[in-house]
């Protein structure tokens, strides 16, 4: 048992069985863990990925190097849409479970304020934003959102003598270094007759299929929760779960990714829950994962490059292109740059390779007559299109 990695999340158990490894070649400037194990704590049976990274390397990445900030907001994109209408339809949810009396919500981890900008919609009266990023701040001000700089491991808030009726952590909980810490930081502000609503990704139905391989153990997720170890998380904070959502979340070319939302409210009873978990379904999942990525174009891609001694360029700097990376490349191979859309990305490197604006990329893969390999998780065939219409003569691949 080493005493340097990362305890259990939920219980802060130190026993664990392992599932994988995981190895990202991350930007050169990041702080987050070069490599983590996957584990299941013996404890409570979360999965969960272990690291020697200490929990200020994750608030100053998240600080630092927000996505929701960066990235560009094209308002017309099938992403914005896709995300405008689970907004919709979340905000909609909240309210009807609520029969209608919901004065004040506070949106930990809000983001730029979609969810709070539909549940105004709704009549909510009051909404409030939180977020670890000034930036997703400033855009959710620029707005006329009420929102403030803060994570929940910050000591006090602006709003600290305030009750909120609803508090939503939604896809923030399978961030939090420390679950069950972060959880009883936001019951501070929750009023008695209130409610926390909490979604993530549901582990217990994580799939390879329209999805890059490992896809849901990128870097940022660290917790991976099903439906019996969000009720231990619950139990563990003096909360029951009394309503559970399933969903499938739409996030482009009909991709459905598994999402599980409850509604944690507080109790006195004393809750016995089950101690299963999303391990028997994760180690499937690794598994078909393990034969996706041994089967992927992405190999073929390599050897073909190096038989011709033809250069490459990859359009991508996530969690796919950092999991291809940390792999051992042949030395002779020569990998130009990457490409990404987002301008948070451009000017930066990973591992030493810089990353361009779609104009610089394709700019420099025409000079030197390179392939282009597509390494993204959504919308890989929109951006070879685009590839093939800014320089027609250039090979590209959706990897």
């Amino acid at each position: 048992m080493n005493h340097d990695l990362r305890p259990c999340p939920v219980c802060a158990g130190r026993f664990v069985d392992p599932l994988l490894v995981q190895r990202y070649s991350l930007f050169d400037d990041s702080t987050l863990p070069r490599e983590t194990r996957i584990v299941s704590c013996k404890t409570c049976a979360m999965v969960f990925a272990q690291s020697t990274a200490s929990p200020d390397a994750y608030r100053l990445h998240y600080s630092h190097h927000s996505k929701y900030h960066s990235r560009p907001q094209a308002s017309a994109s099938e992403e914005s849409l896709l995300e405008q209408i689970r907004f919709d339809n979340v905000a909609k949810e909240l309210v009807q479970e609520a029969e209608g009396r919901i004065g004040s919500v506070l949106d930990i981890g809000a983001a730029r304020g979609g969810l709070l900008k539909a549940l105004r919609t709704q009549g909510v009266e009051r909404v409030v934003g939180m977020d670890p990023s000034p930036g997703c701040v400033a855009a959710m001000k620029a707005d006329n959102i009420e929102a403030f700089t803060a994570d929940l491991e910050t000591p006090v808030w602006p709003i600290e003598n305030e009750l909120f009726d609803r508090i939503i952590l939604s896809h923030v909980v399978e961030h939090l270094y420390d679950a069950t810490a972060g959880l009883k930081m936001a019951l501070r502000v929750l009023a008695p007759h209130g409610a926390v609503y909490v979604e993530v990704p549901d582990a217990a139905r994580y799939v390879v299929d329209g999805f890059p391989p490992y896809y849901f153990f990128d870097p940022e997720h660290i917790n991976h929760f099903d439906l019996a170890t969000l009720t231990r998380l619950a139990c563990q904070c003096g909360l029951d779960v009394a309503r559970v959502r399933y969903g499938n979340l739409e996030v482009g070319s009909s991709r459905p990714y598994p999402a599980i939302g409850v509604w944690m409210k507080p109790t006195t009873t004393e809750i016995s829950p089950q101690f299963s978990g999303p391990a028997v379904a994760v180690g499937k999942y690794a598994e078909a994962c393990r034969k996706a990525w041994n089967a992927s174009l992405f190999h073929g891609t390599i050897r073909d490059c190096l038989a011709h001694n033809k250069p490459l360029l990859i359009w991508g700097a996530g969690s796919y292109t950092q999991r291809l990376l940390s792999h051992t490349w042949p030395e002779t191979l020569r990998l130009l740059a990457l490409v990404d859309s987002d301008p948070g990305k451009q000017g930066r490197c990973i591992a030493g390779i810089p990353v361009l604006s779609p104009q610089e990329g394709i700019a420099l893969a025409v000079r030197h007559q390179a392939k282009v390999l597509i390494a993204v998780a959504l919308g890989g065939q929109s951006i070879g299109t685009m590839v093939q219409e800014m320089a027609p003569e250039l090979e590209w691949l959706v990897c």
